[in-house]
């Protein structure tokens, strides 16, 4: 699954750190559950129903990849979707949608 990704990456992609605060926050999916990202030493710290723990590394552009911690999860992409105004509203991983959940 790596080595697919490797040939797709965009190695020019500008630095991911200034997405990590506009990714952090909570995630919904009425089959997926509920995903919280949040950010520690330039990358990103994900739980998953509070099942599993992961770390997110900025991979190219607004996805980031995950690490091998859990071997369910090993390299799997994290797609985050930028709005109109640059705020991110969702994200995908494994083909299903989270929406994120506004902050008053």
């Amino acid at each position: 699954m790596i080595s697919d990704a490797l040939k797709c990456q965009a190695k020019s992609s500008p630095p991911g750190g200034h997405l990590l605060l506009l990714n952090s926050g909570v995630y919904n999916n009425p089959l997926g559950g509920k995903i919280l990202i949040d950010t520690f030493e330039n990358q990103l710290k994900i739980n998953i129903n509070n099942i599993y723990n992961l770390i997110g590394t900025h991979w190219h552009y607004n996805t980031f990849i995950t690490n091998k911690e859990e071997p369910f999860f090993d390299g799997s992409m994290i797609n985050f979707i930028i709005n109109q105004e640059g705020k991110v509203e969702k994200l995908h991983l494994f083909e299903m949608e989270y929406l994120k959940e506004k902050v008053d």
